[in-house]
């Protein structure tokens, strides 16, 4: 058995690889570009040419921004040298696949173009048909978030790049709780009275409350445990440890729609903004309609009470809010519409801004800081690096978990834990995939159903004012007028070099946007969504998702895009874009009643979620549900499911609070069968 570990930098480094490590250390040529990552993936010379090509085009010189190019192209080769495979085969087929439409269509390749040429095709393209729109969205995401993700560019607007590196003297006692699979000298066979799979929202809650009782509870996480001093790495980097698949998730549908899920201990919990809301009473509702008739608000109080104490969720601090907050307030004001800064669980926060990839200075207790310590002050273990690949049983029961590691040098290290109980808590859209390859939980057909995501988008405004939306809270304010009409309003400022996915342009037009970067403001709403998608199990350990939008949603998203032009416009701003691909500018009422007027498909919109919830859902029996009203599944005694996946219907906020919630009953319940 290895020592215990301290995260992806054990030794003081912050753990880059070793072609990250050369970029970002300093390792800039004379000629301010990178040099190559020798030992990473490359690109052919050919697929290289088309990249930098479509960089130019998209990315354009304006103002004091310098165009992309060639260092671009090096940057999302490094992108492209941490993604798995399949990533790297879409985007060079995809690649090729828009050079041969330009082939056929100008009778030369992309790349030997004109470049206002290459420029007018690629807005024609992204304004086109469907596929045509999606090419064009996936190839240029990268380059531009590559291009963008340079401190150079940062200087130009006076924004942190990155936080300041933090040194460790020495680890904390709990640390030694922990183990790092792919360390271990051997393959290893354990056994706890309760297994617990993953850290997030649910998990580590689970763990954290039977670990307290005294119980011996196992937890494994598949990603790793990034802390404090492993935060002062490039976004890339992070990008790549903290997020399943590097954010690459996707649905497919009527609109496909960027999933966002955290693959690090603490999950999803590590790279959200922090946002703490209770579900309302029709949430509830809800629940108890559906024959979940304990699930009343007398019954759950204590339960949020302890988990927001152990949170220390309070409201945003006004000094963190930052101006779109001031500009939101005074257009909802204007309006008579209610608004707050929203709750947040980090009470020390101090407005980095870095929230969605792991707070550089614990402030935001995501359970990588709160739940999992906790957890492990009370002895319990955590295995990282351990992808589980099967749920065993013995007669009937639930018997234990199967994990595995793949080793750097080929082969793999098998963790196998024995436990008569066991706690699955990969959330919505990877526990039923693990519990399929299992073979459990199929029977009554409802494993993978009833999918709700929350789905979301965002309006952006240019003001007369400077907004500088990177100093403060990301989401630090919240509309809360509409929430019982199934519309929440919350802040999500991005990054520099990530707000180049909200600006729905190319070219001239998206460069002259990116120039007047301190003027933007940027607000999101999100839905409580009336459509059900559905999970199934794909490749490996990947979910596949189908989900479509319903009339109803349709009808709520094109309300919630009105209603934030409305709140910008009542706020003074000179230009509101309503999000959508191709639409021009809002620039007073007249725009806006033509905006309302004007039915776009919604197969032409963009949309993110961040909530998956309800695919092995609580409920009465096997025949609407997956698991009982405590969270044990109804096809197998001994087997737990405490996550999102278990959230019986869409809440419409943010559910971090209630999925704890849930955890801390279902914890209660679990412990009364250990024996």
């Amino acid at each position: 058995m290895s020592s215990a570990v301290t995260g992806p930098g054990r030794s003081g480094s912050p753990g880059l690889s070793p072609a990250l490590a050369r970029t970002y250390n300093g390792a800039m040529r004379d000629d301010n570009t990178m040099p190559a990552a020798e030992d990473g993936f490359r690109l052919r010379s050919r697929d290289r040419a088309f990249f930098r090509a479509l960089a130019e085009a998209a990315m354009p010189p304006s103002g004091k921004l310098p165009g992309a190019g060639s260092r671009a192209v090096e940057r999302f080769e490094l992108f492209l040298d941490s993604q798995a495979e399949w990533v790297r085969w879409l985007f060079l087929a995809l690649g090729r696949s828009l050079d041969l439409m330009t082939r056929l269509r100008s009778l030369r390749g992309f790349a030997a173009l004109p470049r206002e040429r290459r420029e007018q095709l690629l807005c024609e393209w992204s304004q086109g048909r469907t596929h045509e729109r999606l090419m064009c969205r996936l190839l240029t995401t990268p380059l531009k978030v590559a291009h963008f993700d340079d401190p150079a560019i940062h200087v130009l607007f006076g924004s942190r790049y990155a936080p300041e590196p933090v040194v460790e003297s020495s680890p904390p006692r709990y640390m030694q709780q922990v183990r790092h699979l792919p360390d271990l000298d051997r393959d290893l066979e354990i056994e706890a009275e309760v297994v617990v799979v993953g850290t997030g929202a649910g998990g580590a809650v689970v763990a954290r409350e039977l670990a307290a009782r005294g119980i011996a509870v196992v937890m494994l996480e598949e990603g790793q445990y990034l802390r404090r001093p492993d935060l002062a790495l490039p976004h890339a980097e992070k990008l790549a440890r903290l997020y399943r698949s590097g954010g690459m998730l996707a649905t497919f549908g009527n609109a496909p729609v960027a999933l966002q899920l955290g693959c690090c201990v603490g999950g999803t919990t590590a790279i959200n903004s922090g946002t703490c809301y209770r579900p309302g009473p029709e949430v509830l509702r809800d629940w108890r309609r559906m024959g979940l008739g304990m699930f009343t608000p007398e019954h759950l109080e204590p339960y949020f009470e302890r988990v927001e104490a152990v949170l220390q969720v309070q409201a945003a601090a006004e000094k963190n809010l930052g101006r779109i907050a001031a500009i939101i307030r005074r257009g909802c004001d204007a309006l008579g519409y209610a608004h707050e800064p929203v709750p947040r669980n980090a009470p020390d926060c101090d407005a980095q801004a870095h929230c969605q990839f792991g707070c550089p200075s614990d402030a935001k207790r995501s359970t990588n800081v709160s739940y999992v310590p906790l957890a492990l002050d009370a002895s319990a273990l955590l295995y990282t690096g351990a992808t589980v690949t099967r749920v065993l049983t013995r007669k009937g029961r639930a018997a234990g978990v199967r994990a595995r590691a793949a080793l750097p040098g080929g082969g793999a290290r098998h963790l196998t834990v024995e436990a008569p109980l066991v706690v699955v808590s990969c959330g919505a859209l990877l526990t039923p995939p693990l519990l399929m390859r299992s073979g459990l939980c199929t029977r009554g057909g409802q494993l993978g159903r009833n999918l709700s995501i929350h789905p979301s988008s965002a309006v952006f405004a240019v003001m007369d004012e400077e907004v500088r939306g990177w100093e403060g809270i990301p989401q630090s304010y919240a509309v809360t007028e509409f929430i019982g009409q199934g519309i929440t309003m919350e802040g999500g400022f991005p990054r520099l070099e990530f707000a180049t996915l909200l600006l729905p342009a190319q070219g001239r037009a998206f460069m002259d946007l990116m120039a007047r970067f301190e003027r933007v403001a940027v607000f999101g709403f999100m839905l409580r969504d009336d459509a059900r998608g559905r999970v199934f199990r794909g490749p490996g350990s990947l979910p596949i998702i189908r989900y479509d939008f319903s009339p109803v949603d349709r009808y709520r998203i094109k309300r919630a895009r009105e209603l934030l032009c409305r709140i910008f416009l009542a706020a003074g701003a000179r230009q509101v874009y309503s999000g959508i691909p191709g639409a021009p500018p809002i620039e007073g009422q007249p725009d806006l009643d033509r905006f309302i007027r004007t039915d776009v498909p919604i197969e032409r919109m963009e949309f993110a979620a961040f909530h998956p919830l309800g695919t092995a859902r609580l409920g009465t029996s096997a025949k609407n549900s997956v698991t009982a009203h405590d969270h044990q599944a109804h096809e197998l005694p001994g087997l737990y499911i405490v996550d999102g996946s278990s959230v019986p219907t869409p809440l419409g906020v943010n559910p971090q609070v209630t999925i704890m919630a849930l955890a801390t009953r279902a914890a209660e319940l679990i412990a009364e069968q250990v024996r």
